[in-house]
């Protein structure tokens, strides 16, 4: 059996794609991963030892007229060679985990007629899975909220598959010290590049008594993020990308995050306090994100605004005055956890 697992564009989609595929290949199934052609996704697939095939995909949302008529025609190509694709490699199962690289691959296995799945990791779907949804056999969702934004019956609450690595670490917050871990996602974040050095120079001048370290992940540009840290004279990791997720998360007591599907499931895996600070111009797919840990009292949520580093700081300052807050945000989170997730998928797929 041939199986393709297709998604891409960030690192939320691409990680529970891999964590799919190393399943199928578990089970000693053939597995190809079609994502976008030099992009994160084949660089991962090429680390993780994954087929690879490559197609040219535009974003279609928030474009201008002119930029929705060209994704149209590089749609069609896709769509195409994905046929091609699926008839030449006997093809029998499509797996989409998201992302608009994962939408010609899926229309060419439903003209085909071959068994599509797809897999919304976010609360409210995007428009690539409102639309794939009515093609597909079945639906597995990461938040069982998600229900209500699907008319197909065949949707499966499975959870956001996650790396082991991150259902090990073990969260004690022994000491005083303050340890905070940054990230805008793989792609980086401006206003957390900016605005977070602020934030923890606040909460330095007001603990002045404890240490405090930071790494943060800041995307390709990270220059003034670090002179930022530099000048307020703060210990500090800046990197571009981290490739070792889990083990940042194991050396550090709080993240500042997005809330992306992905990183919401990471945390709820390993139980690691988060500040979640939804991307405005995500349609709400964060926030709704956000709010379901916010609702288990298992995170923060910090909306994005004018006075947004004074409010960080006083939101971290808060925290580490009452440590007992960040272990039973953390103990909350870890109830919310969904091991499995990716054996559950292919079980359920190949029953």
């Amino acid at each position: 059996m041939h199986v393709v697992v297709t998604g891409g564009g960030t690192g939320g989609h691409i990680f529970p794609a891999l964590e799919i595929a190393k399943e199928f290949q578990n089970q000693n199934i053939k597995v190809t991963f079609v994502g976008n052609k030099n992009s994160l996704e084949q660089t991962m697939a090429k680390s993780h030892n994954l087929d690879f095939f490559g197609l040219s995909t535009l974003s279609f949302v928030g474009k201008s007229l002119f930029g929705k008529f060209k994704a149209l025609f590089y749609l069609k190509i896709a769509v195409i060679r994905s046929i091609y694709f699926i008839l030449n490699n006997d093809i029998k199962i499509i797996v989409g985990v998201g992302g608009y690289v994962s939408f010609p691959m899926i229309i060419a296995g439903f003209l085909c007629r071959k068994r599509c799945f797809i897999c919304e990791q976010n609360v409210s779907p995007g428009l690539a899975n409102k639309v794939l949804s009515k093609l597909v056999s079945r639906i597995f969702i990461s938040f069982m909220a998600s229900k209500k934004y699907f008319t197909n019956k065949n949707t499966v609450f499975v959870g956001n598959p996650v790396r082991e690595s991150f259902f090990g670490i073990k969260k004690e917050f022994l000491n005083q010290d303050i340890s905070i871990l940054v990230t805008g996602g793989s792609l980086g974040a401006k206003i957390f590049n900016e605005e977070i050095p602020k934030a923890i120079n606040i909460v330095k001048k007001n603990m002045p008594l404890l240490s405090i370290s930071i790494t943060h992940q800041t995307g390709k540009s990270n220059n003034i993020t670090k002179s930022l840290y530099d000048k307020y004279n703060i210990k500090s990791e800046v990197v571009e990308f981290i490739s070792n997720m889990s083990a940042e998360f194991a050396q550090h007591d709080l993240i500042i995050s997005r809330a992306g599907a992905t990183v919401c499931a990471e945390i709820c895996a390993s139980g690691m306090p988060a500040i979640l600070v939804p991307y405005k111009y995500a349609n709400g797919h964060q926030r709704d994100n956000a709010k379901s840990l916010v609702e288990e009292n298992a995170a923060l949520m910090l909306e994005e605004g004018p006075e947004f580093h004074n409010s960080l700081a006083l939101m971290i300052i808060n925290l580490y005055k009452e440590p007992a807050q960040l272990k039973e945000i953390s103990l909350n989170a870890k109830k919310l956890a969904m091991p499995k997730a990716a054996l559950a998928i292919v079980t359920n797929i190949l029953s």
